[in-house]
């Protein structure tokens, strides 16, 4: 069971970043302590999470909520610029 190495115990300090929502420092972690590629060491981030689906979902949700803060952020940013924009044109300068 073990011969294939996405059935392999990933490295603790991994599990430990994935737990804590961080998966790309667990990828980086399996990266450097196994030597494997990017591809390699993402395959056995992604078969340890298959194996624990509710660390999968606490992960989506976490992933959701992040990329939801960064299009509000995003949508505060176009308001201030529009607003300025639109201040800048309806009030000329000293004359």
């Amino acid at each position: 069971m073990y011969a294939d190495s996405k059935f392999r115990p990933i490295p603790l300090e991994a599990v430990t970043l994935l737990n804590e929502g961080h998966l790309v420092q667990a990828i980086k972690v399996i990266r450097q302590v196994e030597g494997l590629g990017l591809k390699d060491a993402k395959d056995r981030v992604d078969a340890y999470l298959a194996r624990e689906p509710l660390l999968q979902a606490q992960i989506e949700h976490q992933q959701r909520a992040t990329r939801r803060r960064i299009f509000l952020w995003f949508v505060v940013i176009d308001i201030i610029i529009v607003a300025a924009v639109v201040y800048w044109l309806n009030h000329p300068g000293p004359a």
